[in-house]
């Protein structure tokens, strides 16, 4: 099978595709994710694979993998959660959200270094902030635990 070059309208319509399918399957996660926690927590599968096929459409998609995460910790799967999360910050590492989900579950998997490390690299990018407070506070917690 030959494929179009790239400049004609066909290669911009299969890229325009794939772009709206990652983002499908993104909002049919976030869709079942929220119906699992609202009501029937059998949907929590298919909402994980929602957020799996938006990765696997755009292997940047930071947002679905943090999503992921956050599917994860509503399940209790600190573990998941926290391999999600790190996934997610090697695209996105300047988000608070995500730098305290992914500290959250490191604490829960019992991995402080891992949890100290992103507090560090949160009160940075937060010095300047309210959540700067907290954040040091949470450094000395978790350092001495």
């Amino acid at each position: 099978i030959r494929r179009p070059p790239r400049s004609t309208p066909l290669y911009s319509s299969a890229a325009s595709d794939v772009y709206k399918r990652q983002y499908l399957q993104f909002l049919n996660g976030y869709a079942y994710h929220l119906i699992a926690l609202e009501s029937d927590t059998t949907k929590f599968k298919l909402a994980e694979e929602g957020y799996k096929l938006a990765v696997k459409f755009d292997e940047t998609n930071w947002m679905a993998r943090y999503h992921l995460g956050l599917l994860f910790l509503d399940q209790k799967q600190f573990n998941n959660a926290k391999v999600a999360f790190a996934d997610a910050l090697l695209y996105e590492d300047n988000n608070p959200n995500l730098l305290q989900s992914f500290i959250f579950a490191s604490y829960f998997t019992k991995d402080p270094v891992s949890a100290v490390g992103a507090a560090n690299r949160l009160c940075k990018i937060e010095k300047n902030r309210v959540r700067s407070t907290s954040c040091t506070r949470f450094r000395k917690c978790i350092a001495k635990s």
